[in-house]
């Protein structure tokens, strides 16, 4: 309790001490004021800078992206030929008889031998 009684006693001698005049009062104002400005200021400085740095780098990205798609993209070159394959023939051994004949000709009979 009488700590706190101490306290309060120097606390009110300091400041009785501190004799602050209306100019003093006024400067300080001005200079928050000053303070206050200056801040505003730098912060729209700094947001508009950032919004043309963002447009600048958003170009540069985007035309790093168009290369690496062109470069990546490219059409694959043509596939070399297959080599033809190898020709069998035809395993059947009997004679080849025309399908369509004239009328001076007429169509061959199988003996069956």
């Amino acid at each position: 309790m009488k700590r706190t009684i101490y306290l309060l006693l120097l606390t009110a001698t300091l400041f009785a001490f501190q004799k602050i005049t209306r100019e003093e009062v006024r400067q300080q104002r001005l200079q928050e004021k000053i303070d206050n400005y200056r801040s505003l200021v730098q912060r729209k400085c700094r947001q508009s800078v950032l919004d043309s740095a963002s447009v600048i780098v958003d170009s540069i990205l985007i035309t790093q992206a168009k290369a690496r798609k062109d470069s990546a993209l490219a059409r694959p070159p043509k596939p070399d030929k297959p080599l033809q394959p190898e020709r069998r023939l035809p395993i059947d051994s009997s004679a080849i008889h025309p399908l369509f004949f004239d009328d001076s000709t007429s169509f061959p009979v199988d003996t069956g031998r």
